[in-house]
Formats: C-alpha cells, structure tokens, sequence
C-alpha cells in the first residue's frame, strides 16, 4: 500500500490494520536517511543491551528520538522496520523507512 502525504509518497508492506493506524495519525513515518546512526546497534541513542534466551543482544530502546518524514522530531517507540533499500519514484531511491507509535504503553 502507498502512504500519500502531500509530495511525499512511499510503498509500505503494511497490512490493512497496519496502514489504516498511518492514515489516522495513530503511526508515522521515519526515514532511515534523516536518523544518522539508526542502522548502528552500539549507538546507544538507539539501542540498549538486552538479554533473550540467556544471550545479550542489541534491540531498540522503548522510545527513541527521531526526525519523521515531514522533518518534525519525536520521542516515540519504534513499531514497524523495514530498513530495505527501495526505489521510489521519480527514481529516487530511499534506504529504508519506519513507523513509531506514541502508545502510552511503551512509557
């Protein structure tokens, strides 16, 4: 499905449930490309240390803070990630995307 906001346009993989939580404000959208060091798990900005199965792994924080598609920054809890490279048009390709939620129960 196709997130239209204005000029901005993006292909989500989002399901129905998923995508009408975008268009009602409930989700927004980040891009990878505008949040510096999102791709690094020792950026601990990011990340923190966790342990899964008696393993310490590296896994976003609860709320992290992040400048959105429309250039407005937010503390918010990272929901959905699809940091794959994409093409979108007119041939502009995008490093990946992601969607926060301000669900007080990530607080």
């Amino acid at each position: 499905m196709e997130f239209v906001d204005g000029s901005f346009r993006i292909k989500t993989n989002l399901n129905q449930d998923h995508f009408d939580k975008l268009q009602t404000a409930v989700w927004k959208i980040g891009l990878i490309d505008d949040n510096p060091g999102i791709l690094e798990e020792s950026n601990d900005t990011f990340y923190e240390t966790a342990e899964r199965d008696n393993k310490k792994c590296r896994c976003f924080k609860n709320k992290v803070p992040v400048v959105l598609y429309d250039k407005s920054a937010v503390t918010a809890h990272i929901i959905h990630w699809y940091p794959a490279p994409q093409v979108q048009e007119p041939w502009h390709c995008v490093k990946g995307w992601f969607c926060v939620t301000f669900d007080p129960f990530w607080d």
